[in-house]
């Protein structure tokens, strides 16, 4: 397929055009795309976001942090980062991406643990 893939069941995987590992390195990156993946409408406001992947952390903190971390997704979709968008507000994933819930792959997101309250 053309589009972008991700497996939510088993480990968690981003995959491109004939099944190009995308999946970004980082937990934090990972969590927050599977965030959007399993988010009403693939829309998460920032705050909530940062609220959850960065609850130690004061506003400002979790601010940059969530920058650098769509940053880093972005880098690791490369040409095909503009189905991770985000305003001031919110982040969302465009419709194009494709989300597979194959629960036969094994548990949900089972390789991602993000060390957070």
């Amino acid at each position: 397929s053309e589009s972008l893939r991700i497996e939510l069941f088993g480990p968690f995987e981003v995959s491109g055009p004939d099944n190009l590992d995308l999946t970004p390195r980082s937990a934090k990156a990972c969590g927050l795309l599977a965030m959007l993946a399993l988010g009403n409408g693939r829309l998460r406001g920032r705050r909530s976001i940062e609220n959850h992947l960065w609850s130690s952390r004061g506003a400002e903190q979790a601010k940059g942090s969530c920058r650098q971390v769509l940053n880093e997704i972005r880098k690791a979709l490369g040409e095909h980062a503009h189905l991770l968008n985000s305003d001031r507000r919110s982040v969302w994933l465009d419709e194009a991406v494709e989300i597979s819930c194959d629960r036969s792959r094994g548990e949900l997101l089972e390789n991602i643990a993000i060390p957070d309250d």
